[in-house]
């Protein structure tokens, strides 16, 4: 018995794999969109970056001081409110400026309605208070109210030390506050464990005070030109306050120090770096010469800003060319100018040069031009303007600002 054997014929349609991915590809594309149909769909939010936390950043927080109005200097309303406050509550209520004042001239202060709006309540009395101290110096907090009281004065109009605070009766001292007892006797014991205590940190840390407030001060790194918050810039080297910083850096200077010496010289030492700065004043009339034919540069590539219709990329491009044309030269210069400086200084080693006297001839041209344009940029920083003292007690905060640029 014989099985009959079916043939079964399968016809290949060319290209078959193609339809099972469309058919795959509709399938998902349909699964998707039913998933998705019921998602709420979101318009695009318009941002802005801030300047201070550099995050994008809904156009609905950003603010800008009123005086300044430029939406590039725009922040969010946290990051400004911060900035404020930590001036505030250290003291510096005559420096609310925009975070980037000085960029593009700007000079903007915050307003007093602004701070009312943007800053709390408690925050704003301590500003009140420290405009007064700012205004009358001779005023201090009292440390259990924090009301900000008057020391009586003698018939010389010398000051009491020992004060008593009007609303709370608490006795302080108008020198330490409330950092010892009452009485001349603890005042006196107080002040000696002061002095002990600077002598200790200046012989351990290396600090030394400023010339003008006493203040010990730690240099941790950087270069010696100091800025203290008594608003006074003096010399880490020599201690002195400096009326022109560009001036008692710049090696023409026989009396100036060096912006990075490490440490005092000593009295022979002091003769040679005269004598080095006597023989390189060649080296500093190259500096003068870069400097200048720097600017020529600049004033010879004013086309450029005008190419990008004069907006921030223009002036960019304009300056970095100034500074490429400037450092193939300015390099070859400088390394000539280092060889002629060690060898200088091969010749003054018998006499006791250090390693200070080589630093300093070996970088007089960039030391030229670095103590030039320092001295220019503290003669063109703006300046601050007086502090405010408000006329009438700490009046309710507004419920909207008044003239602010702030996005709805």
């Amino acid at each position: 018995m014989r099985r009959s054997r079916t043939e079964t014929r399968f016809e290949v349609t060319p290209n078959w794999w193609r339809s099972i991915r469309e058919e795959q590809h509709r399938s998902l594309t349909w699964t998707i969109a039913f998933a998705l149909d019921g998602i709420a769909r979101k318009a695009p939010v318009a941002t802005f970056r801030c300047v201070i936390c550099h995050e994008n950043i809904p156009m609905s927080c950003r603010a800008s001081m009123s005086m300044c109005g430029r939406m590039s200097h725009s922040a969010c309303l946290d990051c400004l409110q911060m900035y404020l406050r930590m001036r505030v509550e250290e003291g510096r209520v005559d420096e609310l400026f925009c975070p980037c004042t000085g960029d593009q001239g700007c000079a903007a202060i915050a307003t007093e309605s602004e701070l009312y709006f943007w800053l709390p309540a408690e925050t704003m009395k301590k500003y009140q208070r420290f405009v007064q101290m700012r205004v009358n110096p001779r005023l201090r907090s009292c440390p259990s109210c924090g009301a900000n009281c008057s020391p009586e004065t003698n018939e010389e109009g010398a000051v009491d030390p020992q004060m008593t605070c009007a609303e709370c009766n608490a006795e302080f001292c108008y020198y330490h506050s409330n950092a010892h007892g009452p009485g001349p006797e603890a005042c006196a014991v107080y002040e000696r464990e002061i002095v002990r205590q600077q002598l200790l940190n200046a012989e351990m840390f290396g600090t030394k005070p400023c010339p003008r407030c006493k203040i010990p001060t730690e240099k941790v790194s950087g270069c010696n030109h100091m800025s203290c918050k008594c608003k006074v810039e003096w010399c880490w080297v020599c201690g002195k306050e400096l009326d022109y910083v560009g001036w008692h850096y710049n090696p023409l200077n026989p009396n100036g120090c060096m912006q990075f010496q490490d440490e005092p010289i000593s009295r022979c030492g002091i003769r040679l770096m005269v004598f080095c700065k006597l023989i390189s004043l060649p080296a500093v009339l190259i500096g003068l010469l870069l400097l200048v034919c720097f600017h020529v540069c600049l004033i010879t590539l004013m086309v450029l800003p005008a190419l990008f219709c004069f907006r921030e990329i223009g002036f960019k491009v304009w300056f970095g060319a100034a500074v490429l044309i400037m450092a193939v030269p300015s390099a070859v210069i400088s390394l000539a100018w280092s060889l002629i400086g060690a060898f200088i200084w091969l010749l003054i080693l018998p006499c006791g040069a250090g390693f200070q006297h080589l630093q300093f001839l070996v970088a007089v041209p960039l030391a030229t031009a670095l103590s030039i344009c320092e001295g220019v940029l503290e003669n063109d920083a703006p300046a601050q303007p007086p502090p405010r003292l408000p006329a009438c007690p700490i009046p309710p905060r507004q419920a909207t600002p008044p003239a602010l640029n702030v996005e709805p």
